[in-house]
């Protein structure tokens, strides 16, 4: 019943679009994203300056924090980072945290306040039925930070956005402009920024090398859709006609990852390392506390021995580790960290009380030596 009527309420809000397009009301989007730990950029992007938006909004679409890889595990820098106290950012053994610098967006919409004037409500509606769709059933991964933003208008669009990025086949729904950082009046395929800053830089740059090194580190970036509600008439089709797809993880994370090393996900831990793999490396002897099983026996076929006190019944480096991946802040509920890490419900808060558990223990033992 409830997928059925949201199926209705697509395909109405689809009849509504197709309205606005048949009227000719026609709206361009630009969309410019920076790092938030940077100022707004400098200058219009290519073909816009001089012109005057008929509605712009800027708000924070990434918080800063710990930048975690596809499985939802912290990765690392050779660079420390501090907050706002002074303490640096690291895990309990002194490792500093790969820092996201979070992302602030702008949107501009371009156009005659008419044609705003008559999308606009329409738009509103599509974000607020967005926010009702799970995530797991859209048809490609789409950022949680997209399906959480505040303003409903912008969380449309920002959807259209990444609907059109993933060039999916079979539709036309594209960007006009894809993703490119600019200087001055010239632009450039962000791609290509973090290619020619990547560690294994290839030659030939040529001209183009004298632009990109004028371009800020991180760069800046905008993309643009040429028509707002022909766009979304496109994007309800794919949600309306794909399949939904299971989100291996957020693609926010690679987004992040890129951000911080021009495309090297392994620069971002220094040592090219991120964070060890989960329980599926853990011998079976280790499960049960390093003695072995209760079967096991010594060498001249006694039954070994076990050590003192009551076996262990979890993994203690699976524990710390999802201990670690919850502590980073990334994740808003212990359920979303479930989620991330391919954990069972209920299992980030299990592992969480029993390594908190440990720690108070080892904290006990070392005041009584």
């Amino acid at each position: 019943m409830a997928d059925e009527l949201m199926r209705v309420g697509l395909q109405r809000l689809q009849d509504r679009f197709l309205k606005a397009v048949e009227a000719g009301h026609q709206l361009q989007c630009c969309l410019i994203e920076w790092s938030a730990m940077d100022g707004a950029p400098q200058g219009d992007p290519p073909g816009f300056s001089g012109k005057n938006p008929v509605k712009w909004a800027t708000g924070v679409y990434r918080m800063q924090g710990v930048i975690c890889d596809q499985t939802g595990l912290p990765t690392f820098s050779d660079t420390l980072t501090y907050d706002l106290n002074g303490k640096p950012i690291t895990n309990s053994e002194g490792q500093p945290y790969a820092i996201d610098r979070g992302a602030i967006r702008a949107i501009y919409l371009y156009g005659t306040h008419e044609m705003l004037h008559s999308l606009k409500p329409i738009l509103g509606d599509a974000g607020h039925l967005l926010a009702s769709i799970p995530p797991a059933t859209f048809p490609i991964a789409i950022p949680r930070v997209t399906l959480r933003t505040d303003d409903v208008m912008r969380r449309w669009l920002y959807l259209l956005f990444d609907l059109a990025w993933a060039n999916i086949g079979g539709s036309p729904l594209r960007v006009s402009e894809d993703k490119s950082a600019w200087y001055e009046n010239t632009s450039v395929a962000l791609d290509t920024v973090r290619l020619f800053r990547g560690p294994n830089k290839p030659t030939g740059f040529g001209a183009e090398e004298n632009l990109l090194s004028h371009i800020p580190d991180p760069p800046p970036w905008y993309s643009t859709i040429a028509d707002v509600a022909q766009s979304s008439v496109y994007a309800l089709d794919i949600l309306l006609t794909l399949p939904p797809q299971p989100m291996p993880y957020d693609p926010t994370i690679l987004e992040a990852l890129q951000q911080l090393t021009s495309g090297t996900p392994e620069a971002a831990n220094g040592n090219g390392k991120s964070a060890s793999p989960r329980a599926a490396e853990t011998k079976p002897s280790e499960v049960n506390g390093g003695a072995g099983s209760a079967s096991a026996k010594s060498e001249d076929g006694k039954p070994a021995r076990h050590e003192r006190g009551r076996p262990v019944d979890t993994d203690i480096k699976e524990d710390k580790r999802i201990y670690e991946a919850w502590k980073t802040g990334q994740y808003k509920r212990q359920s979303d960290c479930d989620v991330a890490l391919g954990l069972s419900a209920g299992k980030t808060y299990a592992a969480c009380e029993w390594h908190r558990h440990r720690l108070t223990r080892r904290r006990k033992n070392h005041r009584t030596k």
